[in-house]
């Protein structure tokens, strides 16, 4: 892919900020652009068009039905969004990893309290093999 990044360098962070492909960034810029031109008419009447056309085109994209198809500001938003929609109980277990986005992983330590009036089983897999079982008991 084609980025805007110094070519001299290797960046390896493209999931906190920054270095999108040249072509999202040029569409990003004609979009912002036209909303310029009439913010009112484009915040009110085109961007929830915009969205729903996009849903559709990533839900197709996945497989998936449009009405599973959710855009989340940030990932840390949508793993608490996530676990606050799960129904455990007694006998559930929630199976996590050590690894990932560092604002997710600090999610799932914080619902631990949250999880737990549920009382399921936390069972947490290091890169090192070995497994950490938490529950309220």
């Amino acid at each position: 892919m084609d980025f805007l990044l110094d070519p001299e360098i290797v960046f390896l962070n493209h999931g906190s900020f920054g270095a999108c492909p040249r072509v999202v960034h040029d569409e990003y810029q004609r979009i912002q652009r036209h909303l310029e031109q009439q913010p009112v008419r484009f915040m009110q009447r085109e961007l929830p068009e915009l969205i729903t056309a996009a849903r559709q085109s990533l839900a197709e994209f996945l497989g998936a039905d449009h009405d599973e198809v959710v855009f989340v500001p940030n990932p840390t938003f949508a793993v608490n969004e996530i676990a606050r929609a799960w129904k455990l109980g007694p006998g559930d277990e929630v199976l996590t990893s050590d690894q990932g986005y560092g604002a997710c992983h600090n999610a799932r330590l914080s619902s631990r309290a949250w999880l737990f009036r549920f009382d399921p089983t936390l069972r947490w897999w290091t890169t090192s093999g070995k497994e950490s079982t938490t529950t309220r008991k």
